[in-house]
């Protein structure tokens, strides 16, 4: 079977058949294992609508995500909302020695963005791989995405906002930013503009980011992850991503060393699914 409609929660559960799932320290990675690298100064939350496919038969099938920006003086890191707080509560099962960790078998926004570190003008991004194959990692250079600043404007949550167009690796967005909070920034790795981006999205429709609530913050830690990453560079990194998706269950069984079973016949175990990343190129 080529396409399995439920194809991305299967693997989220490929390993549990109770509430719980085996403790691997990349299922979600410790909270604990990591290093404050600023404080946040806001707190902004968007609401992600994403396509999990192009083919117009399957285009009704997407899923939704809360993205939490943390925005410090010289370092602003993006999470998903929900596994942020999973790992929170993963630690306190790990503390309290327990053998099984809370599970979640949504669908969540695979990669937390670190824009400003290492450096000034460079971001890391940490990128989710399914079931217990880890984490992998890479850094580059802030993107330029050749923003175009259009006179229309509009109110997001009662901020004057300005309308942009930009390109950025194969597409094209349509950005709403607002001078009024004077910081560079945005979901993901959208940054550039004059103000914080409080809405963005593909011209395409594929993936819509919509700004949700502004909190300020003055402890909130911005947390850089140390736990275990397969450290490359974002080239080698899609290819994994990609053979990841052509072949999930073997990619599964070859990150965990052990074969996996689905239900009594153990059949589809060919299947794959397409593969939808805001970088087309």
């Amino acid at each position: 079977m080529r396409r399995m409609v439920l194809a991305l929660y299967l693997l989220a559960q490929v390993m549990t058949l109770s509430a719980g799932a085996p403790i691997f320290p990349s299922r979600y990675g410790e909270i604990a294992k990591c290093k404050v690298v600023d404080t946040a100064m806001y707190e902004v939350s968007y609401k992600i609508v994403a396509k999990l496919y192009t083919d117009p038969k399957y285009r009704h099938l997407g899923y939704t995500d809360v993205q939490t920006l943390l925005i410090g003086k010289r370092i602003s890191a993006t999470y998903s909302k929900d596994i942020l707080r999973l790992r929170e509560v993963a630690d306190e099962e790990r503390k309290r020695g327990a053998e099984l960790i809370t599970n979640y078998d949504g669908i969540t926004f695979p990669e937390d963005i670190f824009k400003g570190y290492p450096s000034s003008k460079e971001l890391t991004s940490s990128y989710r791989l399914f079931a217990g194959a880890g984490y992998g990692r890479y850094t580059e250079p802030k993107p330029n995405f050749g923003w175009e600043i259009l006179p229309e404007t509009k109110n997001i949550l009662g901020y004057k906002c300005q309308k942009a167009k930009g390109k950025f690796r194969g597409r094209e967005y349509i950005a709403w930013f607002s001078s009024d909070i004077p910081r560079s920034d945005g979901p993901w790795k959208f940054c550039g503009l004059p103000g914080l981006i409080l809405a963005v999205q593909d011209t395409r429709g594929d993936f819509v980011f919509t700004c949700t609530a502004i909190e300020n913050k003055k402890s909130t830690p911005i947390r850089f992850w140390t736990y275990p990453h397969i450290e490359t560079t974002r080239d080698k990194l899609r290819h994994i991503i990609l053979r990841m998706h052509k072949q999930p269950i073997v990619f599964c069984e070859q990150a965990l060393g052990e074969k996996i079973y689905i239900g009594n016949t153990n059949k589809n175990r060919d299947f794959s699914f397409e593969w939808l990343w805001l970088e087309v190129e």
